[in-house]
């Protein structure tokens, strides 16, 4: 028995297709992608792309940026890409040490990797069991020039290409995605990466603090990732930190080993 396919019908597959095709377009974008924009990449109307992103967005297929009105991928299209790829081994090696590192510490111990040159993006969350936490979702992002990780991400940078290649990089963020004191803030902070570790207070996030430390396959290799200790400023006094700053050194350094052993 043949199915008959119904005008309906049609223009529902020809919504799937226009959507998929937009949401290829958002996800190929280096950054944040105004709605004109993509309507003229994807060849699609404007009044089409505003209703598919409209739709997208509830669904959490892609993002809004509240300030900006642009588009990126949404938490949704994140997660199910984490599902698979090359962070995979990464992912394995790294959640034995942060189960224990959360154990240790008792906050949220969080997985960074560089999602591209302008965003790291938070690959795993193993959240403290304290009534008031810190935590990232799987799949946010976050602009590299802010926060522990993008300063860990910015010196390894430095160290490879020289501090000129992190200005231009820099150059290319609005005010309002770097630290108070702009550029030359950063460059101080990731002057003072020593080792690749750092311990940031209130810099991304109002009330926030973190001790974040690199995950290398061997001394002096390229950061491949970051592992972070997160939560309320107020935990994290000048003796703590220095009291966890060597257990989150030891978990990233025992996870870049894992890599190295399994490579």
């Amino acid at each position: 028995m043949r199915t008959r396919v119904t005008d309906a019908d049609a223009d529902s597959v020809k919504s799937v297709e226009r959507a998929f095709a937009l949401l290829r377009v958002v996800a190929e974008q280096r950054t944040p992608c105004s709605a004109p924009e993509l309507a003229r990449r994807a060849a699609l109307s404007k009044p089409a792309v505003y209703r598919l992103l409209h739709a997208m967005e509830r669904a959490g297929a892609v993002a809004r940026d509240a300030t900006t009105g642009r588009y990126s991928t949404g938490i949704a299209i994140r997660e199910l890409a984490l599902r698979d790829g090359w962070h995979l081994p990464l992912r394995r090696a790294a959640l034995p040490e942060m189960y224990a590192l959360r154990a240790q510490l008792d906050e949220t111990i969080v997985l960074y990797a560089a999602h591209n040159e302008l965003e790291t993006i938070c690959l795993e969350a193993i959240s403290s069991e304290q009534s008031i936490r810190m935590a990232d979702a799987v799949g946010a992002r976050f602009p590299v020039g802010r926060g522990a990780a993008g300063t860990i991400f910015l010196a390894d940078l430095a160290h490879r290409e020289g501090r000129p290649a992190v200005t231009a990089l820099l150059e290319r963020f609005d005010a309002n995605q770097l630290p108070a004191g702009g550029i030359p803030t950063v460059l101080e902070r990731i002057a003072t990466a020593h080792d690749m570790h750092v311990s940031t207070l209130g810099e991304r996030i109002a009330g926030g603090a973190a001790i974040a430390y690199a995950i290398r396959r061997s001394n002096g290799g390229p950061v491949i990732a970051v592992l972070a200790a997160c939560g309320p400023i107020d935990r994290f006094t000048s003796e703590r930190i220095a009291a966890w700053t060597p257990h989150v050194r030891a978990a990233a350094q025992r996870t870049g080993a894992a890599l190295a052993g399994a490579a």
